[in-house]
């Protein structure tokens, strides 16, 4: 279940389970809480190569958003469809994040949000 690396050699699942994790802007602890487990699990299957279990599979796939063939090394990464920088991706993340809060939370982060971008477009016409 690996991949030939440019080096000719295999690549390993944990290998490209760590890839992957890193590529999202996950921490180990992050993503062992984002699909219900321990970061001394996620350790074990970069370090290791431990298999997960079919349903830890399928969690860590999803929050990866890749599929369970990627992870295992059995297809080729798909292309990326949001920004790959890490600034990108933590502002992803954060964006993820505002999703879980509550409508009047939500309201005003998006309020933050319009008032820094109106100041910044009128800070744009100023200078031009």
């Amino acid at each position: 279940m690996s991949t030939k690396k440019e080096s000719g050699r295999q690549e390993t699942l944990g290998e490209r389970l760590r890839k992957l994790r890193k590529a999202k802007g996950f921490t180990q602890s992050e993503l062992a809480q984002a699909i219900g487990s321990s970061q001394r699990m996620i350790t074990y299957y970069e370090r290791h190569d431990g298999i997960p279990a079919a349903p830890m599979l399928l969690r860590l796939a999803e929050v990866l958003g890749t599929t369970p063939e990627e992870v295992l090394g059995l297809q080729r990464a798909r292309r990326k469809t949001e920004p790959d920088s890490p600034e990108n991706i933590r502002l992803w993340r954060k964006l993820r994040q505002v999703e879980k809060l509550s409508p009047a939370e939500r309201r005003q982060v998006l309020q933050l949000i319009e008032a820094l971008v109106e100041r910044s477009e009128l800070k744009r016409q100023k200078a031009s």
